[in-house]
């Protein structure tokens, strides 16, 4: 559905991979050349590969993160095969931290302005600070968004040997997600690791256990509420 209302036809060729008639060489139109969206195809498309289901959950994946982003996750029209190749092979910003743009933030579904990940946010205002400072600004300081990106930005800034600012972001972090998911969040559970990794690094070893525990135990009454036979 697009933002004017219009729906539109999203067809990912399951029927035809669930033809065992079907040729499995990828359709063309001249020799060589592959039919696809560039935005859409899967790693294994863009390589010449025989496709399967998992390249349709993998258009499926593209089509629903637009939705999130207004964006695909990957920028490869224009590109030739081994160029989009290796874009296919980075990871994408994850949608939970797209809201945080390089300025004010855009009309839903725009490209107009680029969105930044925490690290460029990071290197480009040159502290923490300020990066928090956008983030905020952009979804407010109590939304789950600020939460989860000070989560992602303390462990860009772990990775980046600033540990020093890392720590209270994942402090931060922690303390808001369990004032927004509670009780008992099993979201604050890869925070709980991340910063335990961090502190185990500073051998904090005792304080690590606490969190490395915490998470595990968020994990297992999630699983304890919402067990994986009840979910099929």
């Amino acid at each position: 559905m697009t933002d004017a209302g219009e729906p539109k036809l999203l067809d990912f060729g399951i029927a035809k991979l669930l033809d065992e008639s079907a040729s499995e060489d990828p359709p063309r139109t001249r020799t060589g050349v592959r039919m696809l969206a560039p935005e859409y195809a899967s790693p294994e498309q863009v390589r010449g590969e025989p496709v399967t289901t998992a390249s349709d959950v993998y258009a499926l994946g593209v089509a629903l993160y637009r939705l999130l982003r207004g964006r695909a996750p990957h920028r490869v029209r224009g590109l030739s095969g081994s160029e989009a190749e290796r874009v296919l092979d980075t990871e994408p910003l994850p949608p939970s931290v797209a809201a945080v743009r390089s300025g004010e933030p855009g009309a839903p579904g725009s490209d107009a302005r680029a969105v930044a990940s925490p690290e460029e946010i990071a290197r480009s205002h040159g502290t923490t600070a300020e990066a928090l400072r956008v983030l905020q600004a952009t979804v407010g300081p109590e939304h789950p968004y600020t939460a989860l990106g000070l989560s992602n930005l303390a462990s860009v800034l772990d990775q980046l040997d600033r540990d020093g600012e890392a720590d209270p972001l994942f402090r931060a972090s922690i303390a808001l997600q369990r004032r927004i998911f509670a009780p008992g969040p099993p979201n604050i559970a890869p925070t709980l690791a991340n910063y335990g990794d961090l502190l185990r690094s500073k051998a904090r070893y005792a304080e690590a256990e606490e969190l490395y525990r915490g998470a595990i135990e968020l994990q297992r009454a999630a699983l304890r509420d919402d067990p994986p036979t009840s979910r099929s």
